[in-house]
């Protein structure tokens, strides 16, 4: 039977084994076989990985299948099909241009091989490397995308010793189904009950977190010392994180807020001439339990020239920043650090010596805003 002609049809298929070969959706850009192809038969050229196949097969257009019968192969035989995107292409090419037409499939690769349906957008197509293609989308279906998330406005001030003010702005809550919106400042008091939440009571020197959220429909917002949806609430969202000193039964620090970070300008914790040997010296930073970035001037005084100093997140932990320090000598370093739960963390020196200059200053946290949902 003669060989029929045809414009390099190309296809994916499953189809696994050396058997039929069951065509899948003709690759976007390339011709498909059809009615009018039925019964005829073409050069056939899969490509399988590094694997290849030259066959000669007939269409069944109402199965929508090929036979195949070998010309030559990589293998020397019918390749035995993996069914992971192999590459199909059909057409009328001389032996001289069987590399065409392989070359021509090997560029799916970079290509359409698959569809993912998803419920928020029509189709995701993806290559044979899995990498993201194209997004088809319809407006009408991104109206069923979960609401806007992130952040607008929503500034926390310090409106006096016991008030933290949280300005007007809106943010995503913890499930993303609903947006918590304030549109007129709202005021929370530390000496106000009703606006500790969680079981929190006004203390010194401790952290509270500033939660948002709804209850029987209504914007309400609280102060608590944990993570967490207070019981009474729908739902909840973090938008901020202040501490208490210790003046009175616990006022609030001064503090400026920029975006999600919050910093304290002046020194937190000194220490003088009174820690010595090699022990660990805990140091409290100002932050909660999270990532902090911190900034610290110290001096050691040591028989030995050079000391390496040690800054870690946990007592006795593994060492998180290390410091090669010269004999006298005042060093400054700025890094970041994870707390530990209670905010602190630990300094130590490698050699007996004494911290002659030890201060923590203009010290900042990242607060984890928006980040209920992941709690």
């Amino acid at each position: 039977m003669a060989t029929t002609y045809f414009d390099l049809g190309c296809y994916f298929t499953a189809t696994t084994g050396s058997g039929t070969i069951v065509l899948g959706t003709a690759v976007p850009g390339y011709n498909s076989l059809g009615s009018s192809q039925n019964g005829k038969t073409f050069n056939v050229v899969l490509r399988d990985g590094t694997a290849w196949e030259h066959s000669r097969g007939v269409y069944n257009y109402a199965s929508g299948t090929l036979t195949r019968n070998l010309v030559k192969s990589s293998t020397g035989s019918l390749l035995n099909l993996s069914g992971n995107a192999v590459r199909v292409a059909v057409g009328d090419i001389a032996a001289s241009d069987f590399q065409a037409m392989l070359d021509r499939i090997t560029t799916l690769e970079t290509t359409v091989a698959s569809k993912v349906n998803s419920s928020a957008f029509n189709t995701f197509l993806i290559n044979n490397t899995n990498e993201l293609v194209a997004i088809v989308s319809r407006l009408d279906e991104l109206e069923t995308l979960p609401v806007a998330v992130g952040a607008v406005g929503l500034q926390l001030q310090r409106a006096s010793a016991t008030e933290l003010t949280i300005q007007t702005g809106s943010i995503h809550n913890h499930d993303l189904s609903a947006r918590l919106t304030v549109d007129t400042d709202i005021t929370l008091d530390l000496a106000v009950s009703s606006d500790l939440v969680n079981g929190s009571l006004r203390a010194t020197n401790t952290w509270y977190y500033v939660l948002l959220g709804h209850a029987a429909g209504n914007i309400v917002a609280g102060l608590s010392t944990s993570l967490g949806k207070p019981a009474s609430w729908s739902d909840w969202q973090i938008v901020g994180a202040m501490r208490t000193n210790a003046t009175g039964g616990g006022q609030w620090d001064m503090f400026q807020q920029r975006g999600d970070w919050f910093f304290y300008e002046g020194e937190m914790f000194a220490l003088s001439t009174n820690v010595n040997d090699t022990s660990e010296t805990t140091a409290r930073v100002w932050a909660p339990p999270l990532s902090v970035q911190a900034k610290m001037l110290f001096r050691t005084l040591t028989a030995a020239k050079y000391t390496w100093a040690y800054i870690r997140s946990e007592s006795g932990g593994t060492n998180t920043v290390s410091i090669h320090t010269r004999q006298g000598a005042n060093e400054y370093v700025e890094f970041d650090i994870v707390t530990n739960d209670d905010g602190n963390i630990f300094l130590q020196c490698d050699v007996a010596s004494t911290w002659d200059a030890l201060q923590l200053i203009s010290r900042g946290f990242q607060c984890p805003i928006g980040e209920a949902g992941h709690v």
